[in-house]
């Protein structure tokens, strides 16, 4: 996208987005625009996908701490963390659920970007 004009629209629009559909509204827009969604777009799309999810689940804060990602969330204090886990497991997710966070095992091939989406649904 050579217009810069339309590009900064572009980028607005996409910090604007709430949900997960509006995302996928987007994603499907940008490829009748444009043609097939190149890998980095379809990255910064996944992002923004990530953001909405943390948002609504009430994750404070995603990060990588000792080769693992750990997304932290103190409502997890006050929520039935055996039964998350038992949900997680049954999706295949490896994750170690804490009174505070979540250990999530970084996998290969990207599997672990599927699995942090799960584990942000599970949480919302």
């Amino acid at each position: 996208m050579p217009e810069a004009p339309l590009r900064l629209q572009l980028y607005r629009r996409l910090a604007g987005l709430t949900t997960v559909e509006t995302v996928d509204e987007m994603r499907q827009e940008l490829a009748d625009r444009f043609g097939p969604v190149p890998e980095m777009v379809d990255n910064l799309l996944y992002v923004v996908e990530v953001k909405v999810l943390a948002i609504n689940a009430g994750v404070e804060a995603i990060g990588q701490e000792e080769g693992q990602l750990l997304i932290k969330c103190t409502r997890l204090e006050t929520s039935d963390r055996a039964a998350l886990q038992d949900r997680l497991s049954a999706q295949g997710v490896p994750a170690r659920i804490a009174r505070r966070g979540i250990w999530l095992e970084v996998r290969p091939d990207d599997v672990w970007r599927r699995d942090l989406v799960k584990v942000l649904e599970a949480l919302g």
